[in-house]
């Protein structure tokens, strides 16, 4: 699959903790935005989705850390897990979805990234795989990482501060 590939759709880059909060529904910072209406547009063939093969396991490591707290029961846990690989199998298969593999040029991209920017390698390779994938917007709650990325030419919406603008975004 050509992640470029866009045709009538519009490629969102989307990030870790809104594929949590889709999946799971719970953390500090909810906001009036559902996930799962972005899921929906995808489905529906009115936008494409893109996010790094890296967002899969930060998200089954959110669930884990749930899961240490007592957040989250056992079950729980495995149902999530579950949820998010089997979801993310069904929309690619579907081209809703462009699962992005993690790129040598991604990664290094992200080390020159996080030091100019101040932020973790993960985050920064939320940023390289983007541009990478020529997405048209980048949707999350990380002020920082959010700066970082509008910094870099990336049109950003905060989630958190401006839902409305996200919604519209994603319309």
């Amino acid at each position: 699959m050509n992640v470029k590939r866009v045709l009538d759709s519009l490629n969102l880059f989307q990030i870790r903790t809104q594929l949590t909060r889709h999946y799971h529904g719970e953390g500090p910072g909810r906001t009036p935005i559902n996930p799962l209406r972005v899921y929906e547009e995808s489905e529906a063939g009115k936008m494409k989705i893109s996010f790094s093969i890296w967002n899969i396991g930060e998200a089954v490591g959110v669930f884990d850390r749930y899961l240490v707290r007592g957040l989250i029961s056992d079950a729980e846990f495995k149902r999530a897990r579950a949820d998010i690989v089997s979801e993310s199998i069904k929309m690619s298969r579907l081209e809703a979805l462009s699962l992005l593999p993690i790129t040598y040029s991604a990664l290094a991209a992200s080390w020159s990234l996080a030091v100019k920017h101040h932020i973790c390698v993960a985050d920064a390779l939320q940023i390289s795989s983007s541009r990478e994938a020529g997405s048209d917007l980048f949707l999350g709650a990380d002020k920082r990482l959010l700066d970082a990325a509008s910094v870099e030419g990336i049109r950003v919406i905060n989630v958190e501060s401006d839902p409305e603008e996200a919604l519209r975004g994603i319309a």
